[in-house]
């Protein structure tokens, strides 16, 4: 998390970034800010991860963290 970055961001903004995995993948994104909430911003990828990719960064989590998925 970055902080103050929401007072960078707002709606429509266009984006572009690397996601940094578990394993040393990146990832490049990029997308639309399509809502901020607090200190959470959602994006509107238009090129992301595969679903591969969100499922083994996911498993990852869930092994490495037994109790994050439990919230």
């Amino acid at each position: 998390m970055i902080e103050g970055c929401c007072d960078l961001l707002y709606t429509g903004l266009d984006v572009i970034g690397t996601l940094n995995l578990h394993n040393d993948n990146q990832i490049h994104i990029e997308g639309t800010v399509s809502r901020i909430d607090d200190d959470e911003v959602i994006l509107q990828l238009t090129r992301g991860p595969s679903f591969r990719d969100m499922l083994l960064e996911q498993r990852y989590i869930h092994n490495k963290y037994p109790t994050f998925f439990n919230k």
